[in-house]
């Protein structure tokens, strides 16, 4: 079964798909692009990889998120955002 998003992932057992794992560049801040995300399938992303998309510390998009600048979904104690809402805002078809 596909995995879409890291939320699918953890109800299934924490197992993802090869390759679906975010790409660590420094510290702990993924490198994933939003490229990346689409052509992975996911639907869905976390506020660590967003930062590491927008090149601004988490707790930037967990504000921007607050103040609804950011749409996000919230599951238990973690948000995910839309990528497609992050492909339109760089301009790229989703």
């Amino acid at each position: 079964m596909p995995v879409k998003n890291d939320h699918q992932a953890a109800r299934l057992g924490g197992r993802r798909r090869p390759g679906s794992e975010p790409k660590i560049e420094y510290g702990d801040q993924p490198r994933t692009t939003i490229s990346d995300l689409i052509r992975e399938g996911c639907d869905f992303t976390g506020v660590p990889v967003v930062a590491g998309i927008l090149r601004c510390d988490q707790r930037t998009v967990r504000r921007r998120i607050a103040d609804g600048v950011i749409p996000a979904v919230r599951i238990g104690a973690e948000y995910r955002i839309p990528v497609a809402w992050l492909a339109e805002q760089a301009g790229l078809a989703a």
